[in-house]
């Protein structure tokens, strides 16, 4: 978070802030912010001169007729809004680069969740997360496509209806008298690995599934040594994570 955003977010919301003081004592600048008979004071930590990381407020009055505000809402919405404006900032360089690359796209051959239905809220890892499962499901036997089926099948609760089997496994990529049986059978390895869990029910053991967060699953393997883990897939999954803020 840039300082100068911090103080223009608290104007914002109708704080009045004064000029950050340069005490930098314990690694923490503190600031003033003031209204007409009120003032408050704030604890910004500060990476460099120019860059702040952690805000503590104390109750800060922000408005008429708004009302108090805690110092983690204080926090949280600062963050939000530069958070915001930072990845506004990122996909405006990316529409000039990709105008100067394609500049006669029409943007009707783009699919975009924005302007389109019938779309699943997934990990950008997941291919990576795949990878590993396959590794750590054994040579014969990979999950992942599997594994993606149910993710494109999913809420944002984890949930996932299998009334369908036929389908399901048909969009697994198994087809034929066996079809569903080896889709059974993934889905069973994925389990076993700890990747869903299963629920029985009216369309017999396989009636419900729960996707569990892959990123816990994957460090339990880790953590327990398990056999055919893939530390270099591993080490790729962390390094894209942090990356993408998926692993703090």
């Amino acid at each position: 978070m840039i300082l100068k955003d911090f103080l223009i977010i608290l104007n914002f919301i109708g704080a009045k802030a004064s000029p950050p003081s340069r005490n930098t004592v314990g690694g923490r600048v503190q600031t003033g912010f003031c209204q007409p008979g009120v003032q408050t004071r704030c604890m910004v930590s500060v990476v460099d001169s120019h860059r702040v990381h952690i805000v503590q407020c104390p109750n800060l009055h922000i408005g008429a007729g708004v009302g108090l505000q805690s110092r983690a809402s204080v926090a949280h919405n600062v963050s939000d809004e530069v958070e915001m404006a930072r990845k506004s900032k990122i996909q405006k360089r990316i529409e000039a680069l990709r105008a100067e690359l394609w500049p006669e796209l029409d943007e009707e051959q783009i699919w975009s969740r924005k302007t389109s239905d019938g779309y699943s809220t997934i990990p950008r890892t997941l291919s990576q997360i795949g990878s590993i499962a396959d590794a750590l499901s054994g040579k014969g036997k990979p999950v992942m496509q599997t594994y993606l089926e149910l993710w494109c099948r999913v809420h944002d609760d984890g949930f996932v209806n299998l009334n369908r089997p036929r389908e399901i496994a048909f969009s697994s990529g198994f087809s034929g008298q066996r079809a569903v049986a080896t889709w059974r059978e993934r889905m069973k390895r994925l389990k076993d690995l700890g990747f869903i869990d299963l629920k029985p029910g009216p369309s017999g053991p396989l009636s419900y599934a729960l996707i569990f967060n892959p990123y816990s699953v994957i460090y339990a393997h880790k953590e327990a040594e398990t056999a055919n883990f893939p530390y270099d897939r591993f080490v790729a999954l962390v390094e894209r994570g942090l990356e993408i803020g998926a692993i703090e």
